[in-house]
């Protein structure tokens, strides 16, 4: 299986780094994260992971991107392409905050899958994604409506989803998380 591919990027599209090792061109559908590092003609090493059914490469920045990946794709009816549009859309932290929360439609919304999905995403995974974000990163009963305060203001879903994943984002009020939620985003 191929865990890596360290050469030359070739090209950049939107959905497609082609990278060349030991003369082989390589076409990995990668994260965003790994689009914007890539620049043609420059080394870049990106993880990867070979899905089985069509032998895609699928591009990641860091282990625990791959691993998360991995995780989403276990889930029935997540495919390569919807886990690898859920990571472009927000990080694995927010993610794994909404998972854990049990925010089936905050993360629909902020991924752009379908409640179903995100439902079944929450249903299959909330255990296994509760172990590592802990006890503190749960979320609170408040996150629907902050996400749509902050999404009215202007905010990015990712922005919104890495602030109410930080720890410091919870409140007895509405008002309350809100007011902690602009405090994180205003420092990042």
């Amino acid at each position: 299986m191929i865990h890596s591919v360290n050469g030359v990027v070739q090209a950049v599209d939107p959905h497609v780094v082609v990278e060349t090792a030991a003369g082989i061109g390589f076409r990995i559908y990668a994260t965003q994260a790994v689009r914007a590092q890539a620049r043609v003609g420059k080394p870049l090493r990106v993880i990867c992971h070979l899905h089985p059914e069509s032998y895609d490469l699928y591009g990641f920045v860091s282990e625990a991107e791959r691993s998360f990946f991995e995780l989403l794709i276990s889930v029935s009816g997540v495919g390569p392409k919807i886990a690898l549009k859920m990571l472009n859309a927000a990080d694995v932290a927010a993610i794994s905050s909404a998972i854990a929360s049990g925010k089936d439609s905050l993360l629909a919304r902020q991924c752009g899958v379908s409640a179903k999905i995100a439902s079944r995403v929450v249903i299959d995974l909330k255990k296994k994604v509760g172990l590592l974000v802990g006890a503190g990163g749960a979320g609170n009963d408040f996150s629907d409506d902050v996400f749509e305060a902050l999404l009215a203001l202007g905010y990015s879903k990712k922005d919104i989803l890495r602030a109410l994943s930080h720890p410091s984002v919870s409140g007895d009020t509405l008002e309350a998380v809100v007011k902690k939620a602009l405090a994180v985003l205003a420092r990042s």
